[in-house]
């Protein structure tokens, strides 16, 4: 009863805040110019644009919070990886379950995992509507991140690392298979229409196999 009290006035307060904010420009859905910003960084082999807009539906294996802001922050310069608690996940699902991943930069929060099509807030904003103490934030710049963190040489590359001869072209074929069977059920023409783009852009052929080294087995 107290749970369902909370919520209720929680969302109260946030939708009295949310239209005032939206009258005033403090809040939007993420717009293309963004996307546009990250078509020239690949990530597992597609342009990033079209792996975090369509990340779900897609079916990546791991669709969170975590890695749909971890990948959006790779792909945008001057960014920050923000690791905190909100308000909105502490009153459905406890503290311990609180935790939510964003993306910040130029005084804007970016929250990709929110909608579908991801939000953009004044940070100011977002802090408040959703009680952010940032005395329990982790805040990471993109630049320490990519120092830090061994993996992402894997995950980024150059178009040219993806196509036919290129160093990374088996991790093109792999997410290519991996998601081809979701593509292909989904009732997004949007989707399909930009997949089949890239499989273009690409030189994919159907009769294209992975290259697999000594050192490979099959899976």
């Amino acid at each position: 009863m107290l749970k369902e009290l909370k919520w209720t006035l929680f969302q109260k307060r946030y939708s009295l805040i949310v239209k005032q904010a939206l009258k005033e420009g403090q809040i939007a859905s993420i717009d293309d110019s963004i996307y546009d910003e990250m078509k020239d960084t690949y990530l597992f082999g597609f342009p990033a644009n079209f792996m975090i807009r369509y990340l779900q539906e897609i079916g990546y294996p791991n669709h969170k919070c975590y890695d749909i802001s971890r990948f959006s922050m790779l792909c945008l310069k001057d960014s920050t990886w923000t690791k905190g608690t909100i308000k909105s996940l502490e009153i459905l699902y406890g503290k311990e379950a609180a935790t939510h991943y964003w993306v910040e930069r130029y005084g804007k929060v970016y929250d990709f995992g929110l909608t579908k099509d991801g939000m953009v807030f004044d940070r100011d904003l977002f802090y408040r509507l959703q009680y952010v103490d940032e005395t329990e934030t982790i805040y990471e710049k993109r630049e320490d991140h990519i120092t830090r963190c061994d993996d992402i040489s894997g995950m980024l590359g150059k178009k040219e690392d993806y196509l036919p001869g290129g160093a990374k072209r088996n991790d093109f074929l792999i997410m290519a298979m991996t998601i081809k069977p979701n593509v292909e059920t989904s009732a997004n023409d949007n989707l399909k229409q930009e997949w089949q783009k890239i499989l273009n852009d690409m030189q994919f052929s159907s009769t294209e196999r992975i290259r697999f080294t000594p050192y490979q087995k099959k899976m």
